[in-house]
C-alpha cells in the first residue's frame, strides 16, 4: 500500500470528521437565553421528561412533568400551550407507561378543554392513549368538568405547595441541562391528521407539521433525533470481514514470476474498520460517507499487499421507525484501492511448469466499486445506536467481488 495512498485516506477521513464536528458544535449554543422565561422552561422540561419516558425511566419522567405543570400553574400558563402540552404528555406517561387511566383521562380533559380537537400522533397512537382520549371526550361531552376529577396535579406531585415554591430553578435546571445535552424529544397526542394520510412528507421530503400546535412541533423535534428526519447528522464505527470471489489468473505482487492461481472463493482476511459520518436529507432518506479500512493478517511476503483503502458514497432508505429496530437498504459507489483477498500461489519456471513452491500473495477487485446492502439499527439510549451492516460490492476494472458484513456503533446527532 504506497505512502500517498495513505495519506490521501487519511486526509479523507479527517475531512469527514471535521464535516460531522462543524455540524454538531453549535448544538449547545444559547444555553441561557431562557432562564427567565417560564414558558421556554417547561418546553425544555417536557422534552427531557418524554426522553426520559422513552428510555422507560418512568418515575423520573413523572417527576419532571409534574414539576413542568407546578410552573405552569404558577404562572398561569394553564389556558396555553405550555399548559397544553404539559398535560397531553402527562396523559400518555400514565396510559402507556405507568398503566393509570384515571390520571390519564384527567390530564386528557386538561388537554382537551384547550384544545377540543386534540388528536394522537401517530407515534404516540396505541390502543391504550386512544382508549383514555375516547373516554375523556365522553366524559366531557357528558358534562364531566376536568375539574371535578379526583387527581388534582398537586397532590399527584407528590409534594407540598411549599416544596414546589422553592424548588422550580433547580428542577428547571436539570431539565435544561439534560436537554441541551440531547436534542427534544416528542409529547403524547399531537394534530396532523388529514384526509391524504398523517405525517405525509412533502414533495422534498419535509414532514408537514401545524406550527400552532406544540404537541405537532415537539413530536416533529423527536423524530429528529429518535427517528432521524431531515436534518438529523450521525457518525459511526463498524468493524467486520468480507467473503467472495476472487476472479482472474494472476496475483500482484508475484505475477511477473509465473505463478498459478485459480479463481475461485476467498477470504478478505483479516477484516476492515468502517467510519461513517451520515446526514438525513428527508425523513427516510439519507447520505453518507464512508471508509472501508482493510488489513490483511497474517502479512505475506515482503513486497505483497498489506490492506486495501477505499473512500465509499452511500444513499441510504429507511423503514418507518415503528420501535427499537429499524431496517435499511443501501446503495454505495466508491474509489480508492478497492478490496483484496489473499490466495495461496504455486510458482511456477520459465517454461510454466510447477517448481512446487507456494507463495501468499493477494488479488485485488478495483480500484472502482459499486454494490447494494442493507442493515439493522438496534436503539440502545436516545443518541447510541448498535448497528449491522451487509453489502456486496463488484470491484473494476480488475474484476472481483465480495460480500461484507460489519457491526458496530452510532452516535446520532
Amino acid at each position: 500500500m504506497s505512502s500517498k495512498n495513505i495519506a490521501g485516506s487519511v486526509l479523507l477521513l479527517s475531512s469527514f470528521l471535521t464535516l460531522g464536528y462543524a455540524q454538531a458544535a453549535p448544538a449547545g449554543a444559547g444555553k441561557s437565553d431562557d432562564a427567565a422565561d417560564p414558558v421556554a422552561k417547561v418546553q425544555k422540561m417536557n422534552r427531557y421528561a418524554m426522553q426520559l419516558f422513552d428510555d422507560l425511566n418512568l418515575a423520573l419522567a413523572e417527576k419532571t412533568l409534574l414539576d413542568a405543570l407546578a410552573i405552569v400553574e404558577k404562572n398561569n400558563l394553564g389556558d396555553g400551550p405550555a399548559g397544553l402540552a404539559t398535560n397531553g404528555n402527562l396523559a400518555v406517561l400514565y396510559s402507556v407507561g405507568l398503566k393509570n387511566p384515571d390520571k390519564a383521562v384527567f390530564h386528557f380533559k386538561k388537554a382537551l378543554a384547550i384544545k377540543p380537537d386534540l388528536k394522537m400522533s401517530k407515534q404516540r397512537a396505541t390502543p391504550e392513549t386512544e382508549a383514555n382520549l375516547a373516554r375523556a371526550k365522553a366524559e366531557m361531552r357528558a358534562g364531566a368538568s376536568p375539574a371535578a376529577a379526583s387527581a388534582p396535579s398537586a397532590v399527584e406531585a407528590g409534594a407540598d405547595a411549599g416544596m414546589r415554591e422553592s424548588s422550580p430553578s433547580v428542577v428547571a435546571e436539570q431539565g435544561g441541562e439534560a436537554t441541551e445535552a440531547a436534542a427534544p424529544a416528542a409529547t403524547a397526542a399531537g394534530e396532523g391528521e388529514n384526509d391524504e394520510g398523517e405525517d405525509e412528507e412533502g414533495e422534498e421530503g419535509e414532514e408537514e407539521i401545524d406550527d400552532s400546535n406544540p404537541l405537532a412541533r415537539l413530536e416533529n423535534e423527536r423524530r429528529r433525533e429518535h427517528q432521524g428526519s431531515k436534518g438529523t447528522w450521525w457518525a459511526s464505527l463498524g468493524v467486520g470481514s468480507g467473503f467472495g470471489y476472487a476472479a482472474g489468473h494472476s496475483t500482484e505482487a508475484y505475477h511477473k514470476y509465473g505463478v498459478q492461481f485459480s479463481p475461485g472463493l476467498a477470504a478478505a482476511t483479516l477484516g476492515q474498520a468502517v467510519p461513517e459520518i451520515g446526514y438525513f436529507i428527508g425523513r427516510n432518506t439519507a447520505v453518507a460517507i464512508a471508509g472501508r479500512f482493510q488489513a490483511i493478517f497474517p502479512r505475506g511476503p515482503s513486497g505483497t499487499a498489506t490492506g486495501a483503502i477505499t473512500g465509499l458514497l452511500r444513499i441510504l432508505s429507511f423503514t418507518e421507525d415503528e420501535g427499537k429496530v429499524r431496517w435499511y437498504f443501501a446503495g454505495t459507489v466508491g474509489a480508492g484501492e478497492g478490496f483484496r483477498f489473499q490466495v495461496n500461489a504455486a510458482v511456477a519456471d520459465p517454461t510454466g511448469r510447477p517448481t512446487g513452491i507456494t507463495v501468499k500473495d493477494t488479488v485485488r477487485g478495483g480500484p472502482y466499486v459499486a454494490g447494494i446492502g442493507g442493515g439493522m439499527l438496534y436503539k440502545v439510549t436516545r443518541h447510541w445506536r448498535w448497528t449491522v451492516d451487509t453489502q456486496v460490492l463488484i470491484g473494476f476494472t480488475n474484476y472481483s467481488g465480495v460480500l461484507d458484513v460489519s457491526t458496530g456503533a452510532r452516535y446520532q446527532f
